[in-house]
């Protein structure tokens, strides 16, 4: 039986993840760089029948032609120049990174005829509004939580570099530096998006909150923004492409 493939190749690491004939995700896997192998160690004994890939690191041509070949050629590489079945109001479409439209895609697909705030967790932050049309509006990019605490320890002479593996504590008021830090990174952050759902609210009563992204999961646990009801998609992305191949197949 044929699989679908989606890479989500973000600025950190390489995201695979593979789905069934009826979308449905079957597993993922992460690397820190494009890799064939990871690729034919997921996929097993089923053959790849297409594949969905976006890059906001840039397109890696060598592994594209490789991928190519192991898919039988049904490969769609997602740009800012592929149609897509959500409008883009995005007025520099050239500048908005494929990972943001597919998760307005995978929202759409999944919330039909209801807006939705697609906070995308990762290295960066980025608030997406998708309209109930669906459209895709536009939205804002922030530090992630990791990059937050990078900052304070790189532009400051005495502030350590420390983690957050969302196990820790995060009291409104530490008092030590280590928490200091971490609670002010992933509480700033938590308020940013709750600020951009109030927003997203305002234009669009009911919209939805949609967390997605490698610290989607952590974040919901913290209870931050438990008041919001939010939904917790950490393969939104990868959802969202291969919608976007379907799409382009049925345009063919």
């Amino acid at each position: 039986m044929g699989i679908l493939l989606a890479i989500d190749q973000g600025n950190t690491r390489v995201k695979y993840t593979i789905f069934d004939h009826e979308d449905r995700l079957l597993r993922s896997v992460v690397t820190p760089a494009p890799d064939l192998d990871a690729i034919v160690g997921l996929a097993g004994e089923c053959d790849i029948d297409g594949a969905a890939y976006a890059s906001v690191a840039g397109i890696d041509v060598r592994f594209v032609e490789s991928l190519r070949r192991l898919c039988a050629d049904r490969l769609l590489v997602v740009t800012h120049s592929t149609p897509v079945p959500v409008a883009n109001h995005y007025a520099t479409p050239g500048t908005l990174g494929a990972d943001r439209l597919a998760a307005a895609v995978g929202a759409a697909a999944l919330s039909p005829g209801r807006a939705a705030l697609v906070a995308d967790c990762g290295s960066a932050l980025t608030c997406d509004l998708l309209s109930p049309d669906p459209a895709y509006i536009g939205g804002t990019i922030a530090p992630g939580v990791a990059m937050r605490m990078r900052a304070l320890h790189a532009y400051t002479s005495r502030l350590p570099e420390i983690s957050w593996t969302g196990t820790e504590d995060l009291p409104p008021f530490p008092a030590d530096t280590a928490g200091a830090i971490r609670s002010g990174a992933v509480r700033g952050l938590a308020d940013q998006i709750r600020a951009s759902h109030a927003a997203a609210c305002r234009l669009h009563p009911g919209a939805r909150l949609i967390l997605t992204g490698g610290d989607a999961q952590a974040l919901l646990d913290t209870r931050l923004l438990s008041d919001l009801d939010p939904l917790c998609l950490p393969h939104l992305v990868p959802y969202g492409l291969i919608r976007i191949l379907r799409y382009n197949d049925n345009l063919a």
